[in-house]
């Protein structure tokens, strides 16, 4: 169970749940965990009952964004074919998704979104502060697609295409620097 190695707090923090993607011949198993801070999650629900409202189930963006992204991409010819990386660049974060087949493998998120960007913008030239940016978000690609690779060998299939959504002004950088 390698739950508490993949996340910066202690598992009493958070609230977690894991679905099963595939039982492998060696008696391990490749899991769907999603994992939301405990107080975040509270908070909201508490919200929700001020506001009168029955809470059934909690999904998170990422979730969403996967789902929509197979919705809208289901007459990809390559989509049941590879394993794609999709790499979501959102407001606050960067969301990475690696999709074998149309199945999720594996999903993380960045702390790096568009607002580094703007952040960077006012206090440095454009040029250099998108340069600099581009250069954090392209590594934290990187090392989240490290993570996926390091689990046991033969069991990572080999990434066939990238695909880049969001707000990514000038994709073709990063798209060049994956």
């Amino acid at each position: 169970f390698r739950l508490q190695k993949e996340i910066p707090l202690p598992l009493e923090q958070m609230v977690y749940d894991i679905r099963v993607l595939a039982d492998d011949a060696d008696g391990s198993a490749r899991v769907l965990a999603v994992v939301g801070r405990r107080q975040e999650i509270e908070r909201y629900m508490k919200l929700c009952q001020t506001a009168g409202l029955m809470v059934e189930a909690v999904r998170v963006n990422m979730e969403a964004t996967y789902l929509s992204f197979l919705q809208t991409c289901r007459d990809h010819r390559r989509l049941g074919e590879q394993t794609l990386v999709l790499v979501d660049v959102d407001f606050s974060a960067t969301n990475i998704y690696v999709i074998d087949r149309g199945q999720l493998l594996f999903c993380r998120s960045v702390a790096q979104g568009v607002s580094d960007l703007i952040d960077r913008v006012a206090g440095h030239p454009r040029a250099t502060a998108y340069d600099e940016w581009i250069d954090e978000l392209a590594g934290g690609v990187a090392d989240t697609l490290a993570v996926h690779h390091s689990a046991p060998a033969g069991s990572v299939p080999a990434i066939g295409e990238v695909v880049l959504s969001g707000w990514l002004p000038r994709a073709q950088v990063l798209s060049q620097q994956l």
